[in-house]
Order: structure tokens, then sequence, then C-alpha cells
């Protein structure tokens, strides 16, 4: 039986994936979720129409306080989160028809959705540690 001489290829593949399962293995660190890239609308009030639907205002609401009643020192983030749609202190929102009198349309309530449940997964994982 002859062995076969080192391949630098197979060598190369080795090194990528023992990188590849070290940082897979390696220590929880707990981050921040970064900020919504949500731009700002210079546009007027969508339609009624175009606008965020109850379930899912009520959804934010929800969201929101889930994240709060974890960790406190997320309400800069949720509040620049409410600055990028136009809703002054978002952490402060209590109701779903305070929100409903904001003018954001359904894509910018599910992009916030999305901001808040990876906020509250951060939160999560991090509790977990």
């Amino acid at each position: 039986m002859t062995i076969a001489p080192p391949n630098p290829r197979v060598d190369a593949a080795r090194e990528v994936l023992v990188h590849a399962e070290t940082k897979a293995a390696g220590p929880a660190i707990i981050r921040r979720p970064q900020p919504v890239r949500i731009v700002p609308r210079d546009t007027p009030a969508p339609s009624a129409l175009d606008g965020a639907s109850d379930k899912q205002l009520g959804l934010i609401v929800r969201l929101v306080h889930e994240v709060l009643d974890a960790n406190a020192e997320f309400t800069a983030e949720i509040d620049a989160l409410g600055q990028l749609l136009t809703i002054g202190h978002l952490s402060r929102c209590q109701s779903v028809a305070a929100l409903r009198a904001t003018p954001f349309t359904k894509q910018d309530a599910m992009r916030l959705i999305d901001e808040l449940k990876l906020m509250g997964s951060a939160i999560a994982d991090a509790a977990s540690v």
C-alpha cells in the first residue's frame, strides 16, 4: 500500500475546517444587535391602505415591553429605532392606539418587528450564558 503525497489543497481545506469549527465552538459573546438601517422618509404619510395593521402594531407594543422587561438598557436602542420611523419615544408606547397615529407602512412595521425580535433573542442568549 502506498501513501499519496501531501496535497496542498487538502491541507488548506483542513485548516479552513478547523478554523470554522473553532470559531463555531468559541466562547459565547454578548452582542447587541446592530441598529436597523431604515431610511427616514421625506414623503408624506401613506394612505390608510398602506399603513401597518393592528396586529402588527399590537405585536410591536408587546415586543417593546418584552425587551424592556428583560433588559431596560435597551431603551435608547428602541427609541433610536422609533426616531428612524418618526415615532418619538417608542419605548414609552403603551397601546396600539398610540402607534396607530404614527404614519408608517406595513414594511416599516415588519422591519421594526424583526429588529425587536433580534433584540429579544440577544437578551435571551445573554441570559442563558
